[in-house]
């Protein structure tokens, strides 16, 4: 099973996908950090965009789509192309142009739907809630954070894959994880 875990910083996406992948024994992935550790960045990952090497950006995620499309290896992936859009989108670091991006998606979008991979959203629309989560990692001001939101909703919605969209502004995370257990019918220790 391939589940893509989406949303902003601080709505408890990576607290949630190690306990499912703990609970389901499918890997959790997420790029370019220290494992088991919540805010770890990798420590090359800085030199390597000193040398201009992209992470945590849309190439990969073309890459890592077509990966999933041949392998369809079980993972929990902590963000992929929707999130490196609404975040490129901020950094100047997506194509200039409509057409490319459309480009872009399509490929990604086709090949996680032949993977099987669904799409877990963690809806919060309240700044005060993300940022009280995830403090100086907030990368958006309050007008950011809402113009924010609605990119993402936009692209999760253009990656018309199965989507499960969870409470993560008034929900616990072992709710949240209770519940994309059941919608998902995850086993212990697959």
């Amino acid at each position: 099973m391939i589940i893509i875990l989406e949303g902003l910083n601080g709505v408890g996406k990576t607290t949630v996908g190690m306990g499912l992948s703990e609970f389901s024994g499918i890997p959790f992935h997420r790029p370019f950090r220290l494992a088991g550790v919540k805010n770890g960045f990798y420590p090359d990952a800085k030199r390597m965009r000193e040398l201009g090497v992209p992470i945590n950006c849309y190439h990969e995620e073309v890459y890592i789509s077509d990966f999933l499309r041949s392998t369809k290896c079980p993972v929990i992936l902590d963000r992929s192309l929707p999130s490196s859009i609404v975040y490129g989108l901020f950094d100047e670091d997506i194509p200039n142009s409509h057409e490319d991006l459309e480009y872009i998606r399509g490929i990604w979008r086709h090949n996680m739907q032949l993977a099987g991979a669904k799409m877990i959203y963690f809806k919060c629309d309240d700044y005060e809630v993300a940022i009280n989560r995830c403090g100086d990692r907030m990368p958006f001001s309050p007008f950011q954070y809402k113009k924010a939101v609605d990119l993402m909703d936009k692209e999760v919605s253009r990656s018309e894959l199965p989507t499960l969209v969870v409470n993560a502004e008034d929900s616990t995370v072992l709710e949240i994880q209770q519940e994309i257990i059941r919608n998902l019918n995850l086993k212990g220790g697959e």
